[in-house]
């Protein structure tokens, strides 16, 4: 199933649960698991006092939400430069969850990198353990853009939740650029087995069987 599959099915799912309670424990057992991170896909919102919104995402300087030829996305802008610009959440990780699978779908306009090279469009996943300590073997931050545009693009990772941790920061960032923004129209983060992570390798290729020559002339 495509990421692009998987968001629809998981709006699907959030909207669902919104709409309707379960009238009983047998009932809510049927129902389908939500996805790790709600609203992963921006798709279910809700009407405020300043605009509709995307449920369970915070609003911040320079954030605002958006939809546009069937997408729902959140954008990140530049508004000083030099500052940083973030969407944040974390979640606590069960204790049966050992690996994870990252998928995004992001694009950035117009970025003007920092003075530092690590000043760009990027989403940062942190692992933390007691009283929020950074816990060592966080995956590599996924950049978007360095510099200039991009158009929108799809990206996966897979990666293990290191020993000791317990929960994980996620992070969208305009990391102190200094002009440009950042849409993201998904941010979805799924636990997998270790299987998946570590898959097997391929089984060797059959050996050919050399042909028999040709049989020779009477």
């Amino acid at each position: 199933m495509s990421i692009r599959s998987r968001l629809l099915t998981c709006a699907a799912l959030l909207a669902a649960c919104h709409a309707t309670a379960p009238a009983s424990r047998a009932q809510d057992d049927a129902t389908p698991k939500l996805p790790f991170v709600s609203n992963n896909g921006f798709d279910v919102w809700q009407p405020t006092a300043n605009g509709d919104w995307p449920v369970d995402w915070s609003r911040g300087q320079g954030i605002s939400w958006h939809r546009e030829e069937g997408r729902a996305f959140l954008r990140l802008t530049q508004t000083e430069p030099g500052k940083l610009v973030m969407v944040y959440r974390d979640f606590a990780i069960p204790d049966d969850v050992k690996a994870f699978r990252f998928d995004t779908i992001a694009r950035a306009a117009n970025i003007v990198s920092g003075e530092k090279a690590w000043f760009d469009a990027r989403i940062i996943l942190q692992f933390l353990g007691d009283n929020k300590a950074k816990v060592k073997g966080s995956p590599s931050p996924v950049v978007i853009a360095r510099k200039g545009t991009t158009d929108w693009k799809e990206v996966s990772k897979k990666f293990a939740v290191p020993e000791g941790a317990t929960r994980i920061e996620c992070m969208i960032c305009l990391f102190q650029v200094e002009a440009g923004s950042m849409d993201v129209d998904l941010f979805n983060l799924e636990p997998i087995s270790l299987e998946e992570l570590n898959p097997p390798p391929p089984p060797p290729p059959a050996p050919v069987t050399p042909a028999a020559p040709p049989p020779a002339d009477s």
